[in-house]
């Protein structure tokens, strides 16, 4: 669902088929992730956009979207706690809204999907902590396959997965657990 702006011109072409041409500008709506037993909405954010250049079904995506998880960071960052302050140590243990973010380019009817998270700005925080973690997320975009471990990780239990941890979120393609990797 989505709703925007746009400054389209519509015609029909030589075989009768309907052809469109603009950018339609999408000022808010949601849009909702289905995969597999997960089910969740993200909010879309402005600035996304459909551009439609003929078929209407040939439309080109640029789209983002957001889902706020609220969840300690401490499994995040849980190899960098050792070497803080423990009082800053504590911090870790605190609720923060984590932003994961879904988006959706190329082609509307296969769209790529990618994911990231982010840690807004408008969290109030320690900034030694929200150093480690910007510095953690950095880290961790490194990595397509450990990064779609810690979304699904926030959208299916709210809350990050350890690195170390060997649970279903194994995804090193030998069979067991899940590869998120194919995800469309």
């Amino acid at each position: 669902k989505i709703q925007g702006d746009a400054q389209l011109n519509a015609g029909v072409g030589p075989g009768g088929h309907i052809i469109l041409a603009g950018t339609y500008q999408l000022n808010s709506g949601y849009y909702i992730l289905n995969y597999q037993f997960l089910r969740k909405q993200f909010n879309l954010l402005p600035g996304s956009t459909i551009t439609f250049s003929g078929d209407p079904t040939e439309a080109q995506i640029d789209i983002t979207a957001e889902y706020i998880a609220k969840t300690a960071p401490k499994d995040l960052v849980g190899n960098e706690i050792g070497s803080v302050d423990p009082k800053l140590a504590n911090s870790f243990k605190q609720d923060f809204s984590f932003s994961v973010l879904l988006h959706l380019k190329g082609s509307m009817l296969k769209p790529e999907i990618s994911f990231d998270i982010v840690l807004p700005e408008t969290v109030a925080m320690n900034s030694d902590l929200r150093t480690t973690i910007e510095t953690k997320l950095t880290q961790l975009r490194t990595d397509v396959a450990a990064t779609n471990k810690q979304v699904f990780s926030l959208l299916l239990f709210n809350r990050f997965v350890g690195e170390q941890s060997s649970d279903f979120f194994n995804t090193g393609g030998s069979g067991s657990g899940t590869d998120f990797n194919d995800i469309a």
